[in-house]
């Protein structure tokens, strides 16, 4: 069996960032759909960087305890999207988009780690 790791580059907010991605292989490119990141966009503008992403690589929208509108405008503008659940969402949260997801542990001490393994 071959195994490959995927790459994907997360938080480009610019279309030359993208592109680079790209031309570096990336499998999968993030927007981050989060007002509290620096590297934050509106839906909007990961609908527009995401139209420059070629067949095969993946647009990604990254979501901190979003709002079900916030998820289905996403859903709705990126219809091909990924999305990565990266706040404190329950598995039901996540699966309510009934979308293909990412759920993203925030490692500390402590962590129960094997809840997450669902």
């Amino acid at each position: 069996m071959h195994e490959r790791t995927r790459i994907k580059i997360c938080g480009l907010t610019r279309e030359a960032d993208v592109q680079a991605a790209v031309d570096a292989g990336a499998d999968a490119v993030g927007f981050v759909l989060w007002d509290g990141s620096p590297r934050a966009v509106s839906v909007e503008r990961a609908a527009t960087l995401a139209r420059l992403l070629p067949p095969f690589v993946t647009p990604v929208c990254l979501l901190v305890n979003a709002a079900p509108e916030l998820i289905a405008q996403a859903v709705h503008a990126i219809p091909h999207a990924l999305l990565q659940f990266h706040g404190d969402e329950t598995p039901a949260d996540c699966a309510a988009a009934a979308r293909p997801y990412l759920r993203a542990v925030r490692m500390r001490a402590g962590l129960p780690l094997l809840d997450f393994a669902l």
